[in-house]
């Protein structure tokens, strides 16, 4: 819902964080706020080219960044979000 916001109204994560919790408790995780300070600062277009082949600087550093917090708990990113058996 931020982040949906943020691109409607053209408006930075603080005020509309300040807006949301104007209307109900919201505390956005710091990875989901990372981000959305991410979605901010590409300004709400994550590639450099139509193909999205080329990520602009803030949307690679910060999956480089994901990426490497995944390989230190031996995880790829692709894993199933679903229990594999019951």
């Amino acid at each position: 819902m931020i982040a949906y916001l943020m691109r409607k109204l053209n408006m930075q994560q603080a005020d509309v964080l300040n807006f949301v919790q104007t209307k109900q408790k919201a505390k956005p995780s710091s990875n989901r706020t990372r981000q959305l300070q991410v979605w901010e600062d590409v300004e709400f277009h994550l590639w450099e080219n139509e193909e999205r082949t080329i990520p602009k600087p803030a949307y690679k550093a910060f999956m480089e960044h994901v990426a490497a917090l995944l390989r230190q708990k031996g995880l790829t990113g692709n894993e199933s979000l679903a229990p594999q058996s019951l």
